[in-house]
């Protein structure tokens, strides 16, 4: 019996010198993003540290869901949603072009709206942005979105001040379509200067909303 435990003892070790734990690279929906980490494998732990796009760190125990996980640049442990990393030896996913739009929604026309590095009011406030300014909603977290300005910065905002879709106007006379595709039936033709509410945009195509009826535009023709 104690030969077994000695045996059982030595591959645990030969184990731990020889496998390595794997390098992986953080990826978010946006380029300058960053994602939380972790006491525990969920949103409800507290936040230990946070890691921005592209940086290293080692995985520790991998998990469907969440991936225990030690931060190279600082030697924090915590845990991270898996779908946020990415192997090293595989090449980087391609940037989602899809997501959904909103702009800025205050009680008073002169109020401004903080955008946190994190997704709560203990998070620094990086910037501020006016009522009605457009928002691309990258992702969400609680009670806070992920968005980008116009001006490509990224941030969280409460979604208490985010109202859903923006006004843009069709640059052309342009057909509206079923689905997300020049292939797809069309349900009619909007003149030049018509105003639309858009939605959301799924690669070159905008979702619209124009008098209770939904369609696709495509995005060329829209400002």
């Amino acid at each position: 019996m104690k030969r077994m435990v000695l045996v059982s003892l030595v591959l645990a070790l030969l184990m731990a010198v020889f496998c390595p734990a794997l390098a992986e690279t953080v990826k978010t929906p946006a380029s300058d993003g960053s994602m939380n980490v972790r006491r525990g494998p969920g949103v409800g732990y507290e936040v230990v540290t946070w890691v921005k796009n592209g940086q290293k760190v080692t995985v520790l125990e991998s998990g469907k869901s969440w991936t225990k996980i030690k931060v190279d640049k600082n030697g924090k442990v915590g845990y991270i949603k898996t779908s946020a990393l990415s192997s090293d030896s595989a090449a980087p996913a391609p940037a989602d072009k899809s997501h959904t739009l909103g702009a800025v929604a205050t009680k008073y026309a002169a109020s401004n709206v903080n955008v946190r590095k994190g997704p709560g009011t203990r998070y620094e406030a990086l910037f501020s942005i006016s009522r009605n300014a457009k928002l691309e909603i990258l992702g969400e977290e609680g009670n806070w979105f992920l968005v980008r300005t116009e001006n490509g910065k990224t941030g969280y905002i409460s979604k208490n001040y985010v109202s859903g879709g923006i006004r843009k106007s069709t640059t052309a006379n342009v057909h509206l379509r079923a689905d997300a595709s020049s292939k797809s039936a069309s349900l009619t033709v909007l003149s030049r200067g018509t105003k639309v509410t858009a939605t959301s945009v799924t690669g070159n195509w905008t979702k619209i909303l124009l008098n209770g009826q939904i369609g696709y535009v495509y995005s060329k023709y829209l400002k």
